[in-house]
């Protein structure tokens, strides 16, 4: 009877058991790719669900009774045996339906030693997911302590899952949630909540980085499927309120996918701020796509912030079909920003759909310079050439506005089967440069991202006719990405346009590989821009190897004063931060007093900040002369609160009572608002000078005056 019993209980299990393979290859093989960024529904997730049922269903009934009543009446060492033998079959249903029962029956005896035994044959997550509810029974901690090894958010949101599914009470999912892994998902992006175009000044509860968060979607996406009423019924078992709002707008999200009447029924239930919290937590853009009419009529219940959200989304689903619906709509609206900031939404839709009676509205409405943009935009979607015709022919508009709509009809120029160097031509032929130059650098800028070789071989056949700043704008934009590439094309660039591109890659290598900036640029030592790349590249390499900086900023010292003095002063700021004894040894061999002059004071000033006695010492050690009164006067300004003796010993270092005087007469005020007395002995040692004396006498006083006042609240 016993046995019977157990045979049966196994039975069940193996059902449990199977439920959660299904879910895991439900969350394992959804294609995070294929959904974009309003995360269109992978049919081929239901598709590998109803394969996993499939498989279950393939193994005939009479041999999955013989073999629950094997693995019920088998000891420990029996299951460990026929659980390795049953590992090394060949892939199939019956070989899946046997290690689930094996697995099973063996997480009853031992659940750790059950996964252990399945780690160690490397069975898929499909198999191991379920003995977690099994450990989670047995000892919750321990299970929860194994979730929290578990790194892949896909994995750990199966094992959840098949801790979570099982009624356990109030604490079993806010304890997973705690438990989850911190990571980004593998195998693509990070998943969270559903990504929202956030209008301007509403503040979504979704934030686009949280710990835990991949894996919780993952967990909330496959329980929607398997009961959307028990992940629904669980969402208030999550303390945290941003993790909350994810798995809620997760699972409202799903629904939509699922069954988006039976979703919208239940939201339009809720109270309101309940109908809010879903909104915020973006559980609604789905359903609003599903029936924007219908979100439209809810949204007018909702508050300022969701109200708009929920409009924004409903909106631009709305204007897919009917531009003019949606517009009609926004325009009864109470005129307020987040009304006008929707008509520039629906702009793009309007122009697409009738583009003349868009351009006409958009010219009407005064104040609300970004229509013109949107419409173009959306007339450049089907015409790029006709939406910048209407662009260069608008009426005078400020030159923000009229560079707004021709870069947003060049941003829609760039596609398959579209000329983009007859564009580029027709943005040549502009007569405004300033316009010019924003238009042709924007269209490159596109053209280079999507076509670059085809951009490039444009920009290399036109040197002569883009401006400089063009050239550098996009050499910086694509040594940014990948210094190596632009630096290649540095071969094929005429002598006019060298050193701009030199340049450009230059600002590449600073931003991402300084180092290796500093290899490539030695080879065009004594050429055009060579002098100016290792100004832009000097101060950024000095943050990792300062030395390495001061070396190549030498093979610059004979160029103009200016840059060298601005670039050495970079090095200085850069190399202080990380050894500032070296680049102070540095700074004093430099052979142009101009930049001694200006570095010495400036590095003492800040090396005191951070360890006073090492940069007095660094000071007090200089040649006696002007440079080292320059320093010592700034050491002396920091000095104003440090000890008598330390003051005692750099004032009595400068090389003349003229500087000394002038260095007292600059700490004298700081000092007396903290110690007069202190004040007081500094004039009598170092002012001589009668009249100099009876002006700090004066100063002295009126500070002792306000010093009374200066210790009030």
């Amino acid at each position: 009877m016993n046995r019977m019993l157990v045979a049966l209980a196994v039975g069940a299990g193996i059902g449990a058991a199977m439920g959660a393979a299904a879910t895991f290859r439900l969350v394992t093989e959804r294609s995070t790719d294929a959904r974009s960024a309003d995360f269109e529904f992978d049919t081929r997730s239901r598709a590998h669900e109803r394969g996993a049922a499939a498989s279950a269903a393939a193994v005939p009934t009479d041999d999955r009774a013989a073999g629950y009543r094997r693995v019920a009446a088998a000891s420990r060492s029996d299951i460990q045996a026929l659980v390795a033998k049953a590992a090394a079959e060949r892939p199939s249903a019956q070989r899946t339906a046997e290690l689930e029962a094996l697995l099973g029956r063996f997480a009853e005896l031992d659940a750790h030693a059950a996964i252990g035994a399945a780690r160690r044959l490397r069975l898929g997550t499909e198999i191991v997911a379920p003995l977690y509810g099994a450990w989670y029974e047995e000892d919750p901690d321990a299970a929860l302590e194994g979730l929290r090894a578990i790194e892949d958010p896909e994995e750990a949101a199966a094992i959840g899952l098949a801790i979570v599914s099982v009624p356990r009470g109030a604490t079993a999912l806010r304890r997973v949630v705690a438990a989850l892994p911190r990571g980004p998902a593998t195998g693509g992006a990070p998943l969270q909540s559903p990504p929202l175009s956030a209008p301007s000044g509403v503040l979504l509860r979704q934030p686009s980085v949280l710990p835990g968060s991949p894996a919780l979607a993952r967990l909330a996406e496959a329980w929607t499927r398997r009961d959307v009423k028990g992940a629904l019924a669980h969402a208030d078992d999550i303390d945290d309120e941003q993790l909350r709002a994810i798995f809620q707008g997760v699972v409202f999200r799903e629904w939509g996918y699922i069954d988006a009447a039976d979703a919208f029924d239940y939201v339009s239930r809720l109270d309101t701020a309940a109908q809010e919290q879903v909104v915020l937590s973006g559980g609604m853009r789905e359903l609003s796509r599903t029936d924007p009419r219908r979100a439209l009529d809810l949204a007018a219940n909702l508050t300022d912030g969701a109200r708009f959200v929920l409009q924004h989304d409903a909106l631009r689903r709305l204007a897919e079909d009917d531009a003019l619906a949606a517009l009609h709509y926004v325009q009864a609206l109470p005129p307020t920003p987040h009304s006008q900031e929707l008509q520039q939404v629906l702009a793009v839709f309007y122009g697409q759909q009738h583009p003349e009676a868009a351009l006409a509205w958009a010219r009407e409405a005064d104040g609300h310079p970004g229509l013109i943009a949107g419409v173009l935009n959306g007339i450049a979607m089907a015409d790029p050439d006709r939406a910048f015709d209407l662009a260069v022919a608008l009426p005078p508009l400020p030159p923000l506005q009229r560079g707004s709509a021709v870069n947003a009809v060049l941003m829609r120029s760039v596609r398959p089967g579209q000329d983009t160097a007859a564009m580029a031509e027709r943005v040549l032929a502009l007569h405004d440069p300033q316009l010019k130059d924003m238009g042709i650098q924007t269209l490159l800028q596109i053209w280079e991202a999507q076509q670059p070789q085809q951009a490039l071989d444009w920009l290399v056949a036109n040197f002569e006719r883009v401006s400089p700043e063009v050239v550098r704008g996009v050499a910086g934009l694509v040594a940014s990405r990948s210094p190596a590439p632009a630096a290649r094309q540095l071969g094929r660039i005429s002598n006019e346009g060298r050193a701009d591109w030199l340049a450009g890659v230059v600002q590449g290598y600073a931003q991402t590989d300084p180092q290796e900036g500093a290899s490539w640029i030695g080879q065009f030592r004594g050429e055009p821009g060579y002098e100016e790349a290792v100004a832009m590249l000097a101060p950024q390499l000095a943050r990792k190897d300062g030395a390495a900086a001061a070396r190549l900023l030498e093979t610059v010292a004979d160029s103009g004063p200016q840059l060298f003095k601005d670039a050495a002063m970079g090095v200085l700021e850069q190399w202080s931060q990380q050894n500032p004894f070296a680049a102070a040894q540095w700074v004093a061999g430099v052979e142009d007093k101009q930049v001694r002059s200006v570095a010495l004071p400036k590095l003492a000033g800040t090396w005191a900040a951070d360890d006073f006695p090492a940069a007095r010492d660094w000071v007090l050690g200089l040649p006696s002369g002007v440079e080292r009164d320059a320093a010592l006067a700034r050491m002396l300004f920091g000095s104003a609160n440090a000890d008598a003796a330390a003051d005692r010993a750099m004032t009595d270092a400068f090389s003349n009572d003229t500087a000394r005087q002038q260095a007292i007469l600059h700490i004298i005020a700081p000092v007396a608002k903290t110690d007069p007395a202190r004040a007081r002995v500094l004039l009598a040692q170092y002012l001589p000078n009668p009249a100099q004396r009876e002006r700090v006498e004066k100063l002295l006083e009126s500070i002792q005056r306000e010093r009374p006042s200066m210790s009030k609240p």
